[in-house]
């Protein structure tokens, strides 16, 4: 991979702030080019067709060269705050295109600014072959209507509220641990509850997790951010199990969550990280 196009990736990726959330699902429809390099070289002439629902992304692609097509899925992020979109090609749909250009499937990464009555979204892409290579890399711009109710356009900030308890600033931690697949964190406990918090502590690049309590779902594929979600999980006599589930590696892999999990006074800290599909979990006994 080009360092350069590494270094723009991760910067863009840096300045993925918290996440917007909007009411309802949206539409959004850009067209553009992608100039790439590589295996594959010259412009490709691109659109994208996806809904917004919240912060996800999910639709699908076309790009075409020569008047030949390749179609292809496509899940991510948007942050309109910070006017960035992350998106990722998971599988072609089919087209005419070569078995080589079928299989390089983009990780998409822009950001926009309104020009001249459009949304003007640029910014760099990576290609990845079935078995995760780079097989090809350039720049992107793609555009849209700069219409008021186009899912770019500004949109008033909501105040956020959360009932569960912030955990006290003035608090006894135990050292970092850190949890993946095969490596299980063990915690005697003592409270009735446990206050949770995860976040995504790096780059900001797509990350989501399931997270389960016992086998049953607390979170459901949730894209994680700086901002931390808390929330409490009853802990009664015996043992428990909170289960992370790695959903999506984002742009950056592995998956990667920062975790608090509040007794009282005492915070254990954690980091859990997998690769898509595995999972990281934490047994608790309450005697």
């Amino acid at each position: 991979m080009n360092k350069h196009l590494h270094k723009f990736l991760c910067g863009l990726c840096f300045l993925l702030l918290s996440a917007a959330s909007f009411a309802q699902k949206q539409h959004l429809e850009m067209t553009g080019t992608m100039n790439a390099t590589g295996d594959i070289g010259g412009t490709l002439f691109y659109k994208l067709s996806v809904d917004i629902n919240g912060v996800k992304v999910t639709g699908t692609s076309v790009t075409t060269q020569n008047g030949n097509e390749l179609r292809a899925s496509v899940s991510g992020v948007i942050n309109p705050d910070k006017h960035l979109l992350i998106f990722t090609e998971t599988k072609s749909l089919g087209g005419s295109l070569a078995d080589s250009l079928e299989m390089c499937l983009f990780n998409v990464m822009v950001k926009w600014k309104e020009k001249r009555g459009r949304f003007v979204a640029t910014g760099a892409f990576i290609g990845k072959n079935a078995q995760g290579a780079v097989c090809s890399s350039g720049s992107a711009e793609l555009e849209t209507p700069a219409t008021d109710d186009s899912p770019l356009a500004p949109k008033r900030k909501e105040r956020k509220t959360n009932d569960a308890p912030q955990p006290s600033d003035t608090v006894v931690e135990t050292s970092g641990n850190r949890i993946t697949e095969g490596i299980e964190k063990r915690l005697d406990w003592k409270g009735e509850t446990c206050v949770m918090a995860i976040w995504d502590d790096g780059i900001e690049d797509g990350d989501a997790v399931t997270v389960l309590v016992d086998g049953h779902e607390m979170l459901k594929n949730y894209v994680l951010t700086k901002e931390k979600k808390i929330f409490n999980i009853s802990i009664p006599q015996g043992r428990h199990t909170i289960t992370l589930l790695a959903e999506n590696e984002g742009v950056n892999p592995p998956c990667t969550a920062e975790i608090t999990l509040s007794d009282g006074d005492v915070i254990h800290k954690l980091t859990a990280y997998n690769k898509k599909g595995k999972t990281a979990s934490v047994a608790i006994t309450k005697k």
